[in-house]
């Protein structure tokens, strides 16, 4: 919860300081759906699928030069996975689908070098570091084998921070003077081992994640 607090208080102070400059700042909002997944050791390659997630949260840009800004946002994730297997049935003469969705919700803030070209609508590409808070893992796994719908949080058997590496492409649209609308295709490839317990041959668990963005900015001045 503290560390929470802390990557709130950085981005508000960010967006106060950048209430009093000039219009090399920029105020945004981002949000779109996410193709999930994860990866790092072979049951996930042999039983995880990508599933649906999603990405929300306010963005803050500074424009260093006519090309080059510098970008951050808050943002809240959903990154995991969808497992599915053939399980034999409790009478050992059948098999039975089983499925589960792992749901990782995470605050994350990358850290992004921006270039920017064009002129009215104008082309970028992104990168740089994203570092992701969990704040809950529950799987939950549909009916199978007479039991119920059920949900399990298992929050304790994963790391709290995840460092990954984004790498954007995207482009924007000016409204008018000082809103402008934005498409994105971004990548967030997990650098952490976010498992707390050991896997076999030195395996890893690891986030990724496809965004497809949409944003609205809003460009500020004294």
């Amino acid at each position: 919860m503290n560390r929470i607090l802390s990557l709130l208080v950085v981005f508000i102070f960010c967006a106060s300081v950048a209430y009093g400059q000039t219009s090399r700042f920029k105020l945004g909002l981002e949000l779109g759906p996410s193709l999930a997944s994860l990866s790092g050791n072979d049951f996930i390659d042999d039983y995880h699928d990508s599933r649906l997630g999603f990405i929300v949260g306010p963005s803050l840009e500074y424009r260093l030069s006519g090309l080059l800004s510098v970008k951050t946002a808050l943002a809240f994730e959903r990154k995991g996975s969808m497992i599915k297997s053939e399980v034999l049935t409790l009478d050992e003469k059948s098999f039975e689908e089983y499925k589960a969705r792992m749901n990782f919700d995470y605050l994350t803030m990358p850290l992004l070098a921006k270039l920017t070209v064009g002129n009215a609508t104008r082309f970028f590409a992104n990168a740089g570091p994203s570092f992701g808070y969990l704040i809950q893992q529950k799987t939950i796994t549909e009916a199978f084998g007479g039991m119920p719908k059920h949900t399990v949080d298992e929050s304790e058997g994963f790391q709290k921070i995840n460092i990954g590496l984004v790498l954007g492409l995207g482009a924007e649209h000016p409204v008018n003077e000082r809103l402008s609308l934005s498409i994105e295709l971004r990548s967030d490839h997990g650098l952490s081992n976010i498992s707390r317990l050991p896997m076999r041959d030195d395996g890893r668990i690891e986030t990724r994640s496809i965004h497809f963005l949409a944003g609205l900015t809003y460009k500020l001045k004294k």
